[in-house]
C-alpha cells in the first residue's frame, strides 16, 4: 500500500520544478565496516523523504512529462541469493506497486536512460559533490 505522505511530497516537488527541469536524487551508499560486513544502513534523508525507500544502490529521477512518467526509480533487481544474506530487495515490480514509481529499471541501466531523460531539459537539480554518480550526470550533460 502506498504511503500518501510520500506521494504528496513528490507531487509538491513536481509542481515546484518546471516541466523543462529534471531532479536527480541518489540513495546513500552502503559503508563497509570490515571484510564482508557493513554498518547498519541509513538512507539519504532527502531520498527517503520523497520515497520511503530504504535500500542502497538506487537513484530517483523526477522528470515531469517524460515517457516513463514523472517519478522514475532505478534500483537493484530481485536476487534470491543476495536476499538470503542481506534481506529483501524491492526489485522493479515493488518499486512501482509499493513505492509508487511510475517506472522502475535496474540501477545498472541508468546510463542508458539518463541522457534521454535529460534531453531538452533546461535545468538539472542535482547535489554535486556528495556521490560517485557526479561523473555520470556530467557525462549525460
Amino acid at each position: 500500500m502506498l504511503n500518501k505522505d510520500y506521494s504528496a511530497r513528490r507531487k509538491k516537488l513536481l509542481t515546484e520544478i518546471n516541466r523543462d527541469s529534471i531532479a536527480i536524487l541518489v540513495a546513500a551508499p552502503e559503508i563497509v565496516r570490515n571484510g564482508d560486513s557493513t554498518y547498519l544502513y541509513r538512507q539519504n534523508s532527502d531520498f527517503y523523504y520523497f520515497t520511503g525507500f530504504s535500500e542502497p544502490d538506487a537513484i530517483i529521477i523526477f522528470a515531469p512529462g517524460s515517457e516513463y512518467g514523472d517519478f522514475i526509480l532505478f534500483n537493484r533487481p530481485k536476487d534470491k541469493a543476495k536476499e538470503i544474506w542481506d534481506g529483501g530487495i524491492a526489485g522493479q515490480k515493488d518499486a512501482c506497486t509499493v513505492y509508487g514509481a511510475d517506472s522502475s529499471f535496474p540501477i545498472a541501466e541508468i546510463d542508458n536512460y539518463l541522457p534521454k531523460l535529460m534531453l531538452d531539459r533546461t535545468k538539472v537539480y542535482y547535489d554535486f559533490g556528495k556521490s560517485k554518480f557526479d561523473n555520470n550526470v556530467i557525462a549525460a550533460l
